[in-house]
């Protein structure tokens, strides 16, 4: 398993946002016929965002993803597993089984278009309770003004920071990353990501992503537990 690094994160997780609002816009509609819907620009999000991790994260297919794909038909492709996204390691047993059983999981993402309290805390709590060396939670932003979306994301970020030093030990060996997204739902009856085309809404149109690290500062020779911050990373375009 190969080491995610914080701007690569960032840059993947943008790339991600890139193609699937590039996907939204030129696919009118599925396969089926039936034209897309908000929950399939979330959907394809979601795939998108795992694809640019597993390049990261997995370049030589070490671990077993576990995803739902969304393709450019617009078709979903099962593939979750209790979360949106895992990446596990897996053994094999003799016993004819032609898969391997599941013994540890390396990373796992969570992400929520809902921009409610309760949805994020809903979803951010599957994460906290489950064991993994990585965590990414992306959660949906769509405040109508800049002022709106940078109060929103202290409180969450202050909010998860507490939850995480609650936690102590429990999280203090764990990656965490933090996205904040543009959700696709609608606004004026429309996608968000339609107006963020015509310029509005252009504050929420790069992911912020925060991370806080397995790695402890040191302070006066020893290792500092308590207070650790989520940090954000320098915003890039995609």
């Amino acid at each position: 398993m190969s080491k995610l690094h914080a701007n690569e994160v960032s840059i993947g997780l943008n790339r991600a946002l890139a193609t699937s609002r590039r996907w939204a816009k030129t696919t009118g509609k599925k396969k089926n016929g039936e034209p897309i819907s908000n929950s399939d620009r979330s959907a394809r999000f979601l795939s998108d965002a795992c694809k640019e991790i597993d390049q990261l994260i997995n370049p030589g297919g070490e671990l077993c993803p576990r995803f739902v794909c969304v393709d450019d038909a617009g078709t979903r492709h099962p593939g979750e597993w209790l979360l949106d996204g895992v990446w596990w390691e897996t053994t094999s047993v003799d016993d004819g089984m032609n898969d391997g059983v599941p013994i540890k999981v390396h990373c796992a993402i969570e992400c929520e278009s809902q921009t409610s309290g309760r949805e994020f805390f809903k979803d951010l709590g599957k994460l906290l309770v489950v064991s993994s060396d990585i965590k990414i939670f992306a959660a949906g932003i769509s405040q109508l003004t800049p002022a709106g979306a940078d109060t929103y994301v202290r409180t969450r970020v202050s909010q998860v920071e507490r939850l995480l030093n609650k936690a102590g030990r429990a999280e203090g060996t764990t990656d965490w990353y933090l996205a904040f997204w543009p959700s696709p739902l609608a606004v004026n009856e429309k996608s968000l990501w339609s107006h963020l085309d015509s310029g509005s809404f252009a504050h929420l149109s790069v992911i912020r992503l925060y991370h806080r690290s397995s790695r402890p500062t040191r302070r006066s020779g020893r290792h500092q537990q308590a207070g650790r911050s989520l940090s954000i990373i320098k915003e890039m375009s995609p």
